[in-house]
């Protein structure tokens, strides 16, 4: 069977896009409470990812990423507009995520500028992989906190956005064209945290729907 790899890339850049939609609107509204570890490290290393990835070998499913890269910033600068505590009145999970984060964050620019450069032309084949992987898990310690912010208080997201999120990122593997580590990563890796906060969301759903029924 024929699958067309990049009807289905845009399809999930789009249902990604329309995610982040409810997202700003039950911010604005106060319905939801995002991480800001989170929202900051994603703001941060999106945009870094997504070269990476392109750089990598991704080709259809690189609209994701470009979602990923860009509309994090406006979650952010909403999150931060809307609650403007100190970094000391975070959860300690967040203070953790956010700090381990951001220091992984800082070999990943050493090996980024010496990527971009002609330093090491010796090794130049390796460093787009060491600036993937180590975005990959500097995005990781973003994603903790809303992961178990989820399962712990899942009335602070969104289901309609995570809905989106996980549809586009699961969407999102069928957009790519050859499966090899280098391009799959990442990809897959975008459908875990969707994948692992989307139930408990649901769930909280079917015990509120129970309740009032009662």
């Amino acid at each position: 069977m024929n699958c067309d790899h990049q009807l289905f890339g845009k399809i999930a850049g789009l249902l990604a896009t329309l995610g982040f939609l409810p997202y700003v609107i039950a911010i604005l509204r106060g319905q939801i409470q995002p991480s800001k570890a989170s929202w900051t490290i994603w703001a941060v290393i999106g945009v870094a990812l997504a070269i990476s990835y392109k750089t990598a070998g991704a080709n259809a499913s690189i609209w994701v990423p470009v979602s990923y890269a860009i509309c994090p910033v406006i979650i952010l600068a909403l999150v931060f507009y809307k609650d403007r505590s100190r970094i000391s009145a975070w959860p300690i999970t967040d203070r953790v995520c956010l700090i381990v984060g951001l220091i992984l964050f800082v070999p990943w620019l050493i090996f980024k500028l010496i990527e971009s450069s002609d330093i090491l032309p010796t090794y130049q084949w390796i460093l787009p992989l060491i600036t993937l992987y180590g975005g990959i898990a500097v995005d990781g310690f973003g994603a903790a906190p809303t992961i178990l912010k989820s399962w712990k208080n899942p009335e602070g997201e969104s289901v309609l956005a995570w809905t989106f999120w996980t549809a586009g990122n699961l969407l999102n593997l069928l957009a790519i064209e050859t499966w090899s580590w280098n391009v799959a990563s990442y990809a897959v890796y975008m459908a875990l945290p969707a994948v692992l906060i989307l139930p408990s969301l649901y769930l909280y759903q079917i015990k509120i729907w129970h309740k009032n029924k009662n």
